[in-house]
């Protein structure tokens, strides 16, 4: 491309020495792990070939282009202290997973919730009319989420909610649920489907014995993307 823009290529990675030593500890894991070293391995490699192409075929024409390695996800933890201002780049593309020849240009909105249940303990012997079993209030609040919202039973632009985690007892109950949506309205709705259960169970129960902690996580990239035809020029090309 001539007289192309600064092009950064964001490379996304995972705690590479922190999870190999995970990995190897475990007999059982050794073969995930020497799968997720070669996948590292393998990402590395292209990269760095790229570049080493790039600086010695003359007859590339391109402006300025960056390399990043970060050690997470584009959206974990690793990226909070990311200079963008420092790194002074107009595009940024993540190499990540995915088919070869493909470039995303779209992803779910994404929030997480979580809901902590507290119940109260009574001895068996003496529950009757006492007794909040936080496990079965837990059920009772993924029960008035909507039924048909969930991974196994959605595809594609289909948004759902998804019971990630689940542990506790008797008397207190946490559940990480992970929510997700192309579509930011109904991301919105979703979310407020938590807040109504809640809501429904303490009223019914005539105590705050549910509490929701909702927590935005990322949006949907094509929003932005739409507005930069020239940065989608490469999906078209893709497509072709």
């Amino acid at each position: 491309f001539h007289l192309m823009p600064t092009l950064v290529v964001y490379v996304a990675m995972l705690p590479v020495f922190s999870y190999i030593n995970q990995f190897i500890v475990s007999e059982n894991l050794q073969l995930n792990g020497t799968f997720f070293i070669c996948i590292i391995v393998s990402l590395i490699a292209i990269i760095v070939e790229t570049a080493y192409r790039l600086i010695n075929d003359k007859k590339i024409k391109h402006g300025d282009i960056k390399i990043a390695f970060t050690p997470d996800e584009e959206v974990g933890r690793g990226t909070e202290n990311f200079d963008v201002k420092y790194f002074n780049c107009d595009y940024a593309y993540t190499l990540d997973g995915g088919d070869i020849f493909t470039i995303e240009y779209e992803n779910f909105n994404a929030a997480s919730a979580l809901v902590n249940v507290k119940g109260i303990n009574i001895h068996p012997g003496s529950a009757k009319d006492k007794m909040v079993n936080a496990i079965l209030l837990a059920k009772e609040f993924d029960d008035q989420l909507p039924s048909e919202e969930i991974p196994s039973k959605t595809e594609g632009y289909e948004g759902f909610h998804h019971l990630n985690d689940f542990n506790g007892d008797v008397e207190n109950v946490n559940m990480f649920y992970i929510i997700r949506n192309h579509d930011e309205d109904i991301l919105n709705r979703q979310i407020e489907d938590f807040k109504v259960a809640a809501s429904k169970i303490n009223e019914k129960y005539n105590g705050e014995f549910v509490n929701v902690t909702l927590k935005e996580a990322y949006k949907n990239m094509k929003e932005i993307i739409d507005k930069h035809p020239e940065v989608s020029h490469f999906r078209f090309s893709m497509e072709k």
